[in-house]
């Protein structure tokens, strides 16, 4: 014995010598399996690589302290894809295992043995490359991951088809776009756990407690969410088709925009739910309590109601076409109205005064109906027969007539402000005051250079009109629906346009000499070549509007917001109006010089497209959202500016001083930056496709989730360790 352990004795300080030959370790290692002997050999630097990464497996720790590693892993580059995976899995548990062998087995060698390791120990370093890498394709189908602790884990976009997930904790996990269908769930809390657009189509779900998680745009096509708690879940835009969710509970949930198609809601609860445009087509709520419930343009066509609880439910715009209803439905008495309307037509009905605000009555028969001071404010009466009707007095403010059958119609003194007239059918019985008869004229039968001289058109809907060169002087447009019309050469010559809504509208060339345009919308609007002089253009909203060679010569611009609106060659004068910083913006475009000192300056959202800005002084500047595209700013000084979101296409920012800049999320699209300095520069989700950034100093600078292309110019210093694919921090692993 004394003898046997002197022999061991000497076998170990073998195994420990540095100087022992690599073939007696190998002799070592096949006869002696003790522990320490083992132990030893895993710690020799003379070991034969074959045996260390066997030894790997049970003495990991040993392993990574072998000095002869690094050599190893420097003589063959292939070293760690041929470590056994056992081996691999050992040291990847370590607290210490280096983050080479991390990253490579994520890249490299990603199953679920190997993420199960990573994570256990890993968990930031996996969430921060699972981040950087969200596009990575990881396939854990079918894995075995029932207990596993999956706190906080970043599994977006992930396979888990099939997986086991039984009795799993995934606190705080996020699962968005993960795919999982056929996952057992049971036991699960997913509470707090971020399920954005996740798969789980067919996914047996009862049981689970969902309180509150979120599920926007989820597919659960057929998935079992029988009497599951879904107490304030979001599951807006989620496809809940064919879906069992009887006897669930929906209190205050989410499901705008959801669909909901054949779904199975018997005996649910939706108190308070928001179901705004859901698709609930063909769904059964048998008996579903809805009190207080939001169905603001939710499609209910052929949706089993009986016996439900609407009390309180908002129908606005509801579709209740073939929606079935019985004795024992709690529904208003107006919807129960709406609804008769549209699923028992008959001739003659007698709504006189009834209230028919929000109501979809979309087709509805309602010929000689008598509608005498009904309120039909917002309704949607699209193709709705209305022949013979009687609506005198009736209230069809914003109502939707179009295709709207109102021949023989009585409209006298009906108020139709804001009312879609578009290819309603009147005849010459139809009987309609002068104002709203001239508004369908001018809506459907379109004609360039009409004289509307001095006419009543205060809150028109005349949305897309025609009205190329029309005579509207004098004219009184007050709150007037004109977005998308098309005024251009109109006479808009003393027009009262205040607060009309000229959205997106075409007024070049028009006339708008002495207009009132006070707190009018003239967003996008095309104002190439108008005359706005005298105009009154107060609390106006121009933002991207068109002013290119505009006349605004004694105008009164004052509190008008002009951001990203053109002034190329605008006409202001002495007179006009302007607050201080639309002026300078004026000035910069059409007063190009150099060395202009914009120290500070407010130029959010300004447009400066083609700006000469050479030599200027623009530090700590605010350039937020504004557009800079092909600027000249060569040799500018901005030092400390702030240009998120600004648009610098094309720009001009030749060794350019832009140090401490922000340019998170600015496009810098075929920008030249060649020498720029960009020394702590934030670049991050910048778009930098096409562009110069040869010799550009980028040190310090953040450049997470850049956008390149193959085309972009960049020292490839800057690319260490690959990350020109947009992942720059992905080493601060």
């Amino acid at each position: 014995m004394e003898q046997e352990n002197l022999n061991l004795q000497t076998i170990l300080q073998e195994a420990t010598n540095i100087n022992t030959h690599p073939q007696r370790l190998q002799e070592i290692y096949n006869n002696y399996k003790k522990q320490q002997i083992q132990q030893a050999l895993t710690s020799n630097p003379n070991t034969p690589l074959e045996i260390l990464i066997k030894l790997a497996k049970d003495y990991p720790a040993q392993f990574l302290e072998n000095i002869a590693l690094d050599l190893h892993l420097l003589r063959n580059p292939n070293l760690l894809a041929e470590i056994p995976e056992k081996s691999l899995i050992s040291i990847l548990k370590l607290p210490q295992a280096p983050k080479e062998f991390i990253l490579f087995s994520l890249n490299n060698r990603l199953k679920v043995s190997i993420f199960q390791a990573i994570f256990s120990t890993h968990t930031q370093l996996w969430n921060e490359w699972r981040q950087n890498n969200n596009q990575a394709k990881i396939d854990l189908t079918r894995a075995k991951l029932s207990d596993a602790n999956l706190t906080r884990a970043n599994l977006s976009g992930v396979d888990l088809r099939g997986a086991d997930l039984t009795d799993a904790d995934l606190t705080d996990a996020n699962l968005t776009r993960a795919n999982l269908s056929g996952v057992d769930l049971k036991g699960v809390d997913l509470r707090g756990v971020d399920l954005t657009g996740v798969d789980l189509r067919g996914v047996d779900l009862r049981g689970v407690d969902l309180r509150g998680v979120d599920l926007t745009r989820a597919h659960l096509t057929r998935a079992h969410l029988t009497g599951t708690n879904l107490t304030g879940t979001y599951l807006r835009d989620a496809n809940l088709r064919d879906a069992n969710l009887r006897d669930a509970y929906l209190t205050d949930a989410h499901l705008a925009g959801a669909h909901l198609t054949r779904a199975n809601l018997t005996d649910a609860n939706l108190t308070g739910t928001n179901l705004t445009g859901a698709n609930l087509t063909n769904a059964n709520l048998t008996g579903t309590n809805l009190t207080g419930a939001n169905l603001t343009n939710a499609n209910l066509t052929g949706t089993n109601l009986t016996g439900a609880n609407l009390s309180g439910a908002d129908l606005t715009g509801a579709n209740l076409k073939n929606t079935k209803l019985d004795e024992n439905t709690l529904i208003n008495n107006k919807w129960q109205l709406v609804w008769e309307i549209v699923n028992h037509p008959q001739s003659y009905r007698n709504l006189t005064g009834a209230n028919l605000t929000d109501a979809n009555l979309t087709n509805a028969n309602l010929t000689n109906a008598k509608l005498t001071g009904a309120n039909l404010t917002n309704a949607n009466l699209t193709d709705a027969d209305l022949t013979n009707a009687k609506l005198t007095d009736a209230d069809l403010t914003n109502a939707d007539l179009t295709n709207a059958n109102l021949t023989r119609a009585n409209l006298t003194r009906a108020n139709l402000t804001r009312a879609n007239l578009k290819n309603t059918k009147l005849d010459k019985n139809t009987l309609i005051d002068n104002k709203w008869q001239l508004v369908w004229e001018i809506v459907n039968h379109p004609q360039s250079y009409r004289n509307l001289t001095g006419a009543n058109l205060t809150d028109a809907n005349l949305s897309s009109a025609n009205l190329t060169g029309a005579n509207l002087s004098s004219a009184n447009l007050t709150d007037a629906d004109l977005i998308y019309a098309d005024l251009t050469d109109a006479d808009l010559t003393r027009a009262n346009l205040t607060g009309a809504h000229l959205a997106d509208a075409n007024l070049s060339y028009a006339n708008l000499t002495d207009a009132n345009l006070s707190d009018a919308n003239l967003t996008r609007a095309d104002l190439t070549d108008a005359n706005l002089s005298y105009a009154k253009l107060t609390d106006a909203t121009l933002s991207d509007a068109n002013l290119t060679r505009a006349d605004l010569t004694n105008a009164n611009l004052t509190r008008a917001y002009l951001a990203g609106a053109n002034l190329k060659n605008t006409k202001l004068d002495k007179n006009t109006l302007i607050d201080n910083k639309w002026q300078l913006v004026w000035e910069i475009v059409n007063h190009p010089q150099s060395y202009r000192n914009l120290t500070g300056a407010n130029l959010t959202r300004a447009n400066l497209t083609g700006a000469n800005l050479s030599s200027a002084n623009l530090t700590g500047a605010n350039l937020t959202r504004a557009n800079l595209t092909g600027v000249n700013l060569t040799r500018a000084n901005l030092t400390g500016v702030n240009l998120t979101d600004a648009n610098l296409t094309r720009a001009d920012l030749t060794g350019v001083n832009l140090t401490d800049v922000n340019l998170w999320r600015a496009d810098l699209w075929r920008a030249d930056l060649w020498r720029a300095n960009l020394w702590r520069a934030n670049l991050t989700r910048a778009n930098l496709s096409d562009a110069d950034l040869t010799d550009a100093n980028l040190s310090d600078a953040d450049l997470t989730e850049i956008k390149l292309n193959d085309a972009t110019k960049i020292d490839k210093d800057w690319l260490f360790l690959n990350l020109i694919k947009t992942k720059f921090n992905q080493n601060k692993l």
